[in-house]
């Protein structure tokens, strides 16, 4: 059985590798905001839903986040869902060559796809090197219709995909990915690496680390723009009993938005936010948003009612002067 809480409610766990805002600044972001008692409430929300719009978690917040964050995710969640599909989109590639690509055009729900598979040894499994590329043509999914390109380059994969032990490692790109409903349109461009090591039924890591993911939305005639920087994730799943698990989220990079006036804050996880199935909004963890001078507001979970303590630095001197109480609704 192949490991369910990689593509279910799960949250992800979000590793620091490689970026997460350390380091010089970089040139190409805006600058950062000054967060004050006017604006924290808003920076707090601005930066918990974009750094979770490229998780798992997600998806298990659906029901309180409505169609903007879900639809947000839903362009990564179609990449991420297509990796057990590898080894049928290999196996139904004609043989070819040695080196030689083939295009399929496949149905969807509505709409088609083009699949191009790049099988380098010709021996119709995904292994290194091999690569493959969908351009969907108002291709209908969960909902909605997606249109753009969506390509993978494998750079390592050991196991069996259609099981629970594999490992894979990968780069993809995201081209103008656009997922569009009835309440309007998102579309996705990226560049990352992404990971997943599963060793088990509901055990299992998954990473990804992208320098430029932005995204850019039309919903009910208003238009925003999120962008995260150098910025890194991971998902971690352990199991319980009676096929159970446990998650843990952690996420770290720079986060611009429109909301933010185009400015950015660097979004760094202190402890992992960490819940397990049966209770999907996470219960425990801290993180930080830090804005110009020093400015910061401390987001910590698991207060009563399962709330989010949201406190505010405003002079950056290590002191919080004021703390609001928001439900996981209102920031998501």
């Amino acid at each position: 059985m192949r490991n369910s809480a990689v593509f279910v409610g799960a949250a992800l766990v979000l590793a620091g590798c490689g970026g997460g805002g350390g380091g010089s600044p970089d040139p190409s972001v805006p600058g950062p905001v000054a967060i004050t008692a006017a604006n924290y409430p808003l920076v707090a929300q601005e930066s918990v839903s974009t750094a979770l719009a490229v998780t798992d978690s997600a998806l298990a917040l659906d029901v309180l986040a409505g169609a903007q964050v879900s639809r947000a995710h839903l362009a990564l969640d179609f990449a991420r869902a297509q990796v057990h599909r590898l080894p049928a989109w290999f196996a139904a590639a004609p043989r070819l060559v040695v080196g030689a690509t083939t295009t399929t055009t496949v149905e969807c729900q509505t709409g088609t796809m083009d699949v191009t598979i790049n099988d380098v040894n010709n021996n119709e499994q995904p292994d290194a090197g091999d690569s493959f590329l969908l351009v969907a043509r108002n291709c209908g999914y969960t909902g909605s219709s997606l249109n753009g390109s969506l390509a993978f380059t494998l750079n390592s994969v050991t196991g069996n995909l259609d099981t629970d032990v594999y490992s894979i490692a990968m780069a993809m790109t995201l081209t103008n990915l656009t997922v569009t409903d009835a309440t309007g349109s998102i579309t996705s461009n990226a560049s990352m690496t992404a990971s997943i090591a599963s060793t088990g039924f509901n055990s299992s890591n998954f990473t990804i680390n992208t320098s430029n993911y932005s995204m850019a939305s039309t919903r009910a005639n208003v238009s925003y723009t999120r962008t995260l920087t150098n910025f890194s994730a991971a998902q971690t799943i352990t199991p319980l009993e009676f096929s159970a698990y446990r998650f843990a989220i952690t996420a770290n990079g720079t986060i611009t938005s429109s909301g933010l006036d185009g400015k950015s804050v660097v979004f760094t996880t202190v402890t992992p936010f960490a819940s397990t199935s049966a209770q999907p909004l996470p219960t425990s963890g801290q993180a930080t948003a830090t804005g110009a001078g020093g400015s910061k507001i401390r987001l910590t979970a698991g207060q009563a009612d399962n709330k989010v303590l949201v406190e505010l630095d405003a002079d950056g001197n290590g002191s919080y002067e004021a703390s609001h109480l928001k439900s996981w609704a209102e920031l998501l």
